[in-house]
């Protein structure tokens, strides 16, 4: 069973149970009504959640998981990591998740929302996002800073 004490380190701590093949640690690291969301797939609930571990941990390979930021507000915090899986010296699957964990009465941190291809999604805004409009706010300049 895993423990962790800053959300920053939820995601190393994953990688680190993945790669030991715990799925048992991995479930650890989730409240029991917590929720993986793939793109098509729910896993929902102690039962989805360990078979959704276990299909992880047979891909093989070792992961590397680091968290690209966490943000706390109360009990929850917002979390995005970068992963990779990389088999014979390749990545076989890379990509950025967009994760919610929860504050436990022992101080620890559990996943409850984990959405692992958030990286996937299409950019919403199409074009926009990538020509030069102006946001609408004024530039730092502006602000006097």
């Amino acid at each position: 069973m895993y423990k962790v004490f800053a959300p920053r380190d939820m995601n190393r701590t994953f990688a680190q149970a993945r790669n030991a093949g715990d799925v048992q640690g991995l479930l650890s690291l989730f409240e029991p009504e917590a929720v993986i969301q793939e793109e098509e797939r729910r896993c929902a609930g102690t039962d989805e959640l360990r078979a959704h571990l276990e299909w992880l941990v047979a891909l093989g390979g070792e992961m590397i998981s680091e968290n690209n930021f966490a943000v706390e507000a109360g009990e929850l915090a917002l979390l995005r990591a970068d992963y990779a899986i990389y088999q014979d010296g390749k990545i076989t699957i890379a990509g950025s998740s967009a994760e919610v964990v929860r504050r436990q009465p022992d101080g620890s941190w559990l996943y409850v929302i984990d959405f692992p291809v958030a990286s996937l999604r299409p950019n919403v805004l199409g074009e926009l996002a990538t020509n030069d409009v102006p946001c609408g706010r004024p530039a730092i300049e502006e602000y006097g800073t």
